[in-house]
């Protein structure tokens, strides 16, 4: 563990490769790193809206949807993000590469394959020059035509220089490895020219003594010589694909075999060998010849999964019938497969068939398999040599771009010796190569300067390895002295030994004169504004305040220090801001403004502006807004005041409950819209020009002209009542007032009236209820003092029929029964309808009294199904009960609660279907009341029909009215008894389905509680 790392510096890794992937992130995580991994560009880029912003990103160049160049250019345009350091993993097997990345803003390239040491070396360098980086604020734009493509490079010195040594690192570090294996392939070609010299010696030797094995022998040889002509094809071979089509050759037309094939494992998930070269088919169709990997019954298969070789006797081989015919065909008997690696991520198979059915022996075998090892120690040759070629390109190109840099770079050794010199260096300073390179850097120096800026330079190249924005002076070849601005770069070896360091110079002449001038024209513009008397301020694009003027500290109390890099919204009243955001939303657009907003002054007054807001450019780019300001408080108070002045009058005339009409010279010149409705005209203009005696009704012609002339007169025309006509010429009782006014030596009449119709309607309407109560009153009384005489007869007629039909008087024949009945049931009928009408005349006329006791509930309830039990057996009802076993005794009438249920009961009983239900009584205790309710399977009440519910007379329908009968008044005496006992009722139903009605009754009561 490394104690100098931040353990909180975050890395996000995006590589589409899952392997490549958690290889790098356990290597950074080995190394005390925090790893954010990210498979797809589009992915990382949510992580970082998710989980913030990593010190630095890695990322794959190749990858599905968004490649890394897309990646790099997206973050790089973000204000936010622009300032991560991102380095770009990739094979460089362009020379665009390079430029591809400094176009969209890389950092860095690391190429593949990696070793551990050289990538954690390149994110310690790019991690410790992190604050370098977002210092730097000088860009470099260059236009370069490369390979017939035109590229337009952005980016700052210090990042152009990481790539350009990255780059530079990684073709050196690729030189050393292609000369390394060129040596090794020199070496192997020498040890295998004198091992094949020893061997063809050896075998010759052997070859008198051992005739009887030269059929081992020439099989041995011919394997012999095509190790020797393949070694031989290797040396000369430039190319990865001849080298291969070569020895397929080789093995065919000098090695005597039948036939041969290289295949490589196929990547991206691919079970299988792909044909890379073949030689010996005809038509050079070899369909059939590839296998699947997944099959270990081929023999290529089997040398590829096991990594030894696999030889197979086709013809005699019992687990290859299916190949016999195709070997018949084409001539041969078996065939040998020999696995052989490139490097850790690829691998091939060579493929030979022979002629004979039992080829390859331990000895051929032995030398097959040193050329198979040979051929992919050629291939890995071959690839690296190319790289080596790309490298060069690289190194050019970056040389080239050196080359053209406007700015002067050059490099020294540590005792300040140049080594370097670009052209850029000669046109700044005028000193060609040839007269500079190997002298030293203080003859660009300053004397005074030289000695104390040189150590400065190189102790923070020493500490940090880089330093940028550094402005000095350098002497040019003719004795001048220009003002530069330099990046220095420390420049290290394999060890990261500092031995050489990069500078690159930017003359600075001409901004140090821009500054200069603008320096005086800031002066002069400032004295301008300093005693402006408009208020003058500026600000950022996120609305900070950057400067005010004089005026505008005094007028609104505040200092400028107070606010600097604040932003403007606390001083703005809440209710403005929505409107200010969207004008300064406009602004930032391009487009000025003309507003006005309300401020808070220090000492919490508001002060109201008059604001005129413009964008602020340099050099084409928006940086801010200048806005100037004036008081207009006061001014605003004034309109303000007559705004409001002239708004309550016209809403006073507008929404005046009285009709307002002035006239003059005998026509309406104004009304109201009141004036306007109520003589019946659609809108005011239709009244504007009319006579005035046109409104008036010819009844009231006389009165109103002598009105007319008293307010000729000056004098105020009393409240009277008159009629006026509506524009339908229907007559309206009204009731009015005028009143002159002299105005600039003219009277002008003002009426002021209102509609009394309804009033007087109103006034009729009250004298004929009057009238109606007290008939009513009278009504109710003269019922109630006659209950008396009015059930005495009928006791009678009902007592004598009932004795009658007893026989008490002797036997009666049928038809005398029937009569008698029938006048028995129609008494008992109309007994019951005067005793409900009686009831309900003394409940209205209040002579009914409550007899309020302490009764059980339960107990009443039974008592009350014991009345209608009969009547429920005859329509087939099944009364159900739910008591509350809480609920004892309650304060109440219990004459009354039973006449209250009885009501209930009978009109479930009588509104039941014909097949019979249900009825059931629940009792249960409701906070301080006890709830009775009756529900029942009946036929229902229709929704229509609730609202006649408990209203007196009122029959729900015509229909159930003729069918079942009844006189509508049991649910209106029982709401009127609930009521008097302090309760209330009410029914919920769902048509065809039941009914169900609820009371409540306190639990105590007033006892002897009368009518109200």
């Amino acid at each position: 563990m490394n104690p100098d790392k931040n353990h909180d510096e975050e890395i996000l890794i995006v590589e589409d490769s899952l392997t490549q992937a958690e290889m790098l992130k356990f290597l950074l995580e080995k190394n005390d790193y925090r790893v954010w991994v990210a498979y797809t560009g589009r992915e990382a880029l949510d992580i970082i809206t998710k989980k913030g912003i990593p010190a630095l990103i890695i990322s794959d160049i190749i990858m599905p949807e968004m490649d890394g160049y897309e990646l790099c250019r997206r973050i790089k345009e973000e204000k936010n993000l622009k300032n991560i350091p991102v380095i770009l993993l990739t094979s460089l097997s362009e020379s665009k590469d390079v430029l591809k990345g400094l176009e969209c803003g890389a950092d860095n390239f690391i190429t593949k394959p990696y070793d551990e040491k050289y990538i954690l070396s390149r994110v310690q360098y790019i991690l410790a020059n992190r604050q370098i980086r977002e210092n730097e604020k000088l860009e470099i734009g260059i236009k370069m035509f490369f390979g017939g493509q035109e590229y337009y490079i952005t980016a700052a010195r210090q990042q152009i220089l990481d790539l350009l040594i990255s780059t530079y690192e990684t073709a050196i570090q690729k030189n050393i490895e292609l000369q390394k294996v060129q040596d090794e392939l020199e070496t192997l070609n020498e040890q295998l020219e004198k091992k094949v010299e020893a061997r063809t010696a050896s075998l010759r030797a052997e070859m008198d003594v051992r005739r009887l094995a030269e059929e081992e022998l020439y099989k041995v040889n011919r394997a012999l010589k095509t190790l020797g002509e393949s070694n031989r094809a290797l040396v000369r071979s430039s190319d990865e694909s001849m080298l291969l089509q070569d020895s397929c050759r080789i093995i065919v037309e000098s090695g005597g075999y039948h036939l041969a094939w290289i295949g490589f494992a196929q990547r991206e998930g691919k079970n299988g060998l792909h044909v890379m070269a073949r030689y010996g088919y005809e038509n050079e169709n070899i369909e059939g010849v590839e296998s699947s990997l997944a099959d270990m019954k081929t023999c290529e298969a089997q040398a590829s999964l096991t990594g030894k070789p696999c030889i197979l006797n086709i013809l005699t081989d019992p687990g290859h019938t299916k190949l016999r015919a195709e070997a018949i065909r084409r001539g041969y008997a078996s065939s040998i497969s020999i696995p052989f690696a490139i490097d850790s991520e690829q691998s091939g198979v060579l493929n030979i068939y022979a002629q004979e059915p039992d080829a390859f022996y331990e000895e051929e075998v032995k030398l097959l398999v040193e050329m198979a090892d040979d051929l992919a120690f050629g291939i890995k040759a071959l690839r690296m040599r190319a790289e080596h070629e790309k490298a060069e390109i690289e190194i050019n190109r970056q040389a080239s771009i050196i080359k053209n840099i406007p700015e002067s770079v050059c490099t020294m050794d540590l005792n300040n010796n140049i080594l370097s010199w670009n052209d850029g260096a000669e046109k700044m300073l005028g000193y060609r190569k040839k007269e500079i390179i190997g002298k030293p850097i203080t003859i660009i120096i300053p004397e005074d300067r030289a000695q104390k800026e040189l150590e400065h330079c190189l102790r923070i190249l020493n500490e940090k390895g880089v330093f940028t924005d550094y402005e000095s002076v350098r002497l040019t070849k003719d004795g001048k002295i220009i003002p530069v601005e330099i990046t220095g770069v420390a420049l290290k070896d394999e060890k990261q030994n500092f031995t050489e360091y990069a500078s690159i110079m930017k003359d600075i002449t001409e901004r140090k004169r821009a500054e200069e001038s603008l320096t005086e024209s800031e002066e002069k513009y400032r004295t301008m504004i300093e005693f402006s008397n408009d208020m003058i301020w500026t600000a950022d694009l996120e609305g900070r305040f950057q400067f005010c003027n004089r005026q505008t500290e005094e007028v609104s109390g505040y200092s400028l220090e107070e606010w600097r890099n604040e932003v403007y919204t606390p001083l703005i009243m809440k209710e403005e801001l929505p409107n200010l955001m969207g004008i300064f939303g406009k602004v930032l657009k391009g487009k000025p403004q003309q507003y006005e907003a309300t401020i808070k002054k220090r000492d919490g007054t508001a002060l109201i502006l008059s604001i005129n807001t413009a964008p602020i450019y340099s050099k084409g780019e928006m940086i801010g807004t200048v806005s100037f300001g004036r008081d207009i408080s006061e001014r605003k108070k004034a309109e303000e005041t007559l705004r409001e002045s002239e708004e309550r009058n016209r809403l006073l005339i507008e929404y005046s409950p009285y009709g307002l009409l002035t006239h003059t010279d005998g026509k309406i010149i104004f009304v109201n819209p009141q004036a306007a409705k109520i003589l019946g005209a659609t809108n005011v203009e239709e009244l504007i020009g009319k006579p005035i005696l046109d409104i008036i009704h010819p009844d009231y012609y006389n009165i109103a002209k002598e009105r007319i002339l008293m307010e000729e007169e000056g004098k105020i025309a009393p409240l009277i009542e008159e009629k006026f006509l509506r524009m339908d010429g229907s007559p309206v009782d009204v009731e009015i007032v005028a009143i002159p006014v002299n105005f600039r030596g003219k009277i002008y009449k003002y009426g002021v009236f209102s509609d009394i119709t309804e009033r007087k309607k109103a006034e009729e309407i009250r004298i004929e209820k009057e009238r109606l109560e007290y008939a009513s009153q009278a009504k109710s009384e003269f019922l109630a003092s006659m209950s008396h005489e009015l059930r005495t007869p009928l006791n009678s007629i009902l007592g004598f029929s009932q004795l009658l039909i007893d026989g008490m008087a002797g036997e009666l024949n049928e038809k005398h029964r029937h009569f008698i009945e029938n006048i028995h049931n129609s008494g008992n009928f109309l007994l019951n309808l005067i005793n409900d009408i009686l009831d309900l005349s003394k409940i209205e006329a209040g002579k009914i009294d409550l007899n309020i006791e302490s009764i059980p509930l339960q107990a009443t309830v039974e008592e009350t199904i014991t009345l209608i039990k009969e009547k429920a057996m005859k329509h087939r009802i099944i009364i159900k009960k739910e008591y509350d076993p809480g609920l004892g005794l309650i304060d109440a009438d219990k004459q009354r609660v039973k006449q209250i249920l009885f009501n209930l009961l009978s009109n479930a009983i009588k509104f039941s279907k014909e097949e019979g239900g249900t009825v059931t009584i629940t009792t249960r205790k409701v906070d301080e009341n006890a709830q009775i309710s009756v529900r029942d399977t009946g036929i229902g009440i229709k929704p229509e029909n609730m609202e006649k519910l408990f209203q007196k007379f009122e029959q729900l329908d015509k229909g159930i009215s003729q069918k079942y009968g009844g006189t509508g008044l049991g649910l209106a005496i029982s709401k009127q008894l609930v009521e008097l006992h302090g309760g209330r009722i009410w029914a919920e139903s769902k048509y065809g389905e039941g009914s169900e009605f609820t009371f409540l009754i306190p639990l105590e009561a007033k006892k002897e509680g009368e009518i109200k």
